[in-house]
């Protein structure tokens, strides 16, 4: 009876099904105890004359193809659309943790929940998924299906903030230190600010820097991670970091 309810009521493919009831009975998936030899009883059944009530050994073995679904399925159509409702195409679709296909597009999936995640185009940001009059802004989300639907994901514009990175001595005397943005080539030098995405970013100055004659030592960042360089921030508004410097 286990087993008919997870592959009927539930949705689940006749292998999920097998592992799952297995698990609640046994504690131990169908590869366990049902799959290996077990003993049970058989009481007598006159349709089988021959066959005395006792103790035998058995196991469940599955014949075909333990992935298909005894459960009707239902149609579930994703579609992507960005901040004036213009669709985006080509985003990777995942149900249940596997790939199956992309945006605008339609799959069968059984009756329960699953999970569904959607990949998110360069320059935006995930903003929610729209079904059925239910709005979720988790990706991935659980989606339960009792019938076929419609589930949209919105996204927005990734926000762009301005970064600050300044360099100075214990002296408040500004220095001119080069600065790099993410590991890559170089972005500038202190005093200066950059257009950058919201999120986490890589900050790292030049170590050393020679200035009016004297070497300095980059020492810390300001409001970040002690003698860190680079520094790992998070950038949610317009930032501003400095980097401090000693001479020794």
């Amino acid at each position: 009876m286990t087993f008919y309810y997870y592959a009927l009521d539930e949705g689940y493919s006749i292998n999920d099904a097998l592992d799952l009831a297995s698990l609640d009975l046994f504690s131990a998936d169908f590869g366990g105890p049902l799959h290996s030899i077990y003993e049970t009883w058989w009481y007598y059944n006159p349709a089988f004359p021959g066959h005395l009530e006792g103790w035998y050994f058995g196991k469940m073995s599955v014949f075909g193809n333990g992935e298909i679904y005894l459960a009707k399925e239902y149609e579930l159509t994703v579609l992507a659309k960005d901040q004036y409702g213009n669709s985006v195409n080509d985003e990777e679709v995942y149900i249940d943790g596997e790939y199956v296909g992309e945006t605008d597009s339609s799959f069968w999936v059984s009756k329960r929940t699953h999970t569904l995640q959607v990949s998110v185009p360069s320059g935006y940001v995930f903003h929610n998924y729209t079904y059925g009059g239910q709005t979720s802004t988790n990706n991935p989300m659980s989606l339960p299906v009792t019938s076929s639907l419609t589930v949209t994901a919105h996204y927005i514009p990734q926000p762009y903030h301005w970064l600050t990175v300044y360099a100075y001595d214990t002296y408040w005397n500004e220095l001119s230190a080069e600065v790099y943005i993410d590991g890559g080539q170089l972005s500038g030098v202190s005093g200066d600010s950059f257009n950058v995405t919201e999120g986490y970013h890589t900050i790292e100055v030049a170590d050393p820097v020679w200035h009016q004659g004297l070497e300095y030592w980059f020492y810390y960042f300001e409001g970040y991670s002690f003698q860190e360089n680079p520094v790992y921030v998070s950038v949610s508004s317009d930032t501003e970091v400095t980097a401090w410097y000693v001479n020794i």
